[in-house]
């Protein structure tokens, strides 16, 4: 087996004596750095003893930059290219921890959406951290917690009219 690493290493470009600095950063701001020498003849490439330095797939426009390959036939058997789920960490695994966050932003989502464009607002915004914290504290694992579950405190803690 064998492991192909992708690295970045600078290297310096040695440009022609006609080369203008306009007409080059012209060439430059286009990001394609290789039409330089669909422009000039004769660069010469110096690679500089500055140490390489491993490039994540997020640096290498989400590609992989580790090959892991097989004896024979076998080829490429695995790569660190990521996959299109988000969760997924730069290693490709997904994380062996998770949160779900609710907070009283969830309360004030649910609040407008049940008061609608009365006015004034009748959800005591002053109790929505009461709310959250009663919700959480009283928590039932087998079911979760779910926007009924926070229509139920904030109507239980937050509405004057109950």
């Amino acid at each position: 087996m064998f492991v192909d690493v992708k690295m970045s290493k600078w290297q310096r470009l040695h440009l022609p004596r006609e080369a203008t600095k306009d007409e080059v950063i012209g060439i430059l701001k286009g990001g394609d750095v290789q039409k330089l020498w669909n422009h000039y003849r004769g660069i010469l490439r110096e690679a500089l003893p500055e140490p390489e330095e491993y490039l994540s797939p997020n640096e290498n426009w989400n590609q992989e930059t580790i090959e892991l390959h097989g004896t024979g036939n076998q080829g490429i058997i695995w790569t660190n290219k990521p996959a299109d789920d988000p969760l997924l960490d730069d290693s490709g695994e997904y994380p062996k921890q998770m949160s779900i966050v609710w907070s009283v932003d969830d309360f004030e989502q649910r609040a407008i959406v049940h008061e609608g464009y009365m006015s004034p607002a009748f959800y005591d915004r002053n109790k929505f951290s009461i709310a959250l914290h009663e919700m959480c504290k009283d928590h039932d694992a087998t079911i979760g917690i779910t926007w009924d579950t926070i229509d139920y405190y904030l109507d239980k803690h937050c509405n004057p009219r109950k």
